[in-house]
């Protein structure tokens, strides 16, 4: 076995992996910097074959941009904290553009 497939079962991988299955037409996006804790199930979270489309920062850092590429992309895994959209119009297009997304795990604001 491969170390890479060692570390990977050592860590919660396995545990997330049954939680949120992958589905044959799953796509993830890695767009979270090395630094931060996210970027782990971004990475190796599709390690078992799944497509991963990376997502450069800049593009992450324009919201317009980014709702465009996660469509663009048909991305159907994000772990994100995405704001919430606030009137039912931006909310309704979204779910709509967005179609494809089956998860996307969130963070709680800590000040909420």
């Amino acid at each position: 076995m491969s170390s890479a497939r060692t570390a990977l079962r050592s860590i919660a991988l396995p545990g997330l992996w049954r939680k949120y299955p992958f589905t044959s037409e799953a796509v993830c996006c890695q767009k979270t910097s090395l630094s931060f804790v996210d970027s782990i199930w971004e990475i190796f979270g599709p390690a078992q074959g799944v497509p991963a489309r990376i997502i450069p920062d800049e593009v992450v850092k324009d919201p317009t941009r980014f709702v465009q590429s996660l469509e663009d992309n048909k991305v159907t895994r994000l772990a994100s904290a995405i704001a919430a959209a606030r009137d039912s119009e931006t909310s309704q297009n979204l779910a709509r553009r967005l179609a494809c997304l089956q998860y996307c795990v969130q963070r709680r604001n800590a000040s909420a």
